[in-house]
């Protein structure tokens, strides 16, 4: 992986984690369900990037 590669990869985990933080104190809905939304769009960009096909 480059090395732009792997800052994007540590900037997306950032972001997942703090979601999950952020998942863990807002449990109402409807913040809860845009916390779960994103969390998922984090997950699908950080699969991305892991098995992006090489060039």
């Amino acid at each position: 992986m480059s090395m732009g590669k792997d800052q994007e990869k540590l900037a997306i985990e950032r972001k997942l984690a703090h979601c999950r933080e952020l998942a863990k104190r807002y449990t109402d809905e409807p913040t809860a369900k845009h916390i779960r939304e994103l969390e998922k769009e984090l997950q699908d960009a950080l699969y991305a990037l892991e098995f992006a096909p090489q060039k």
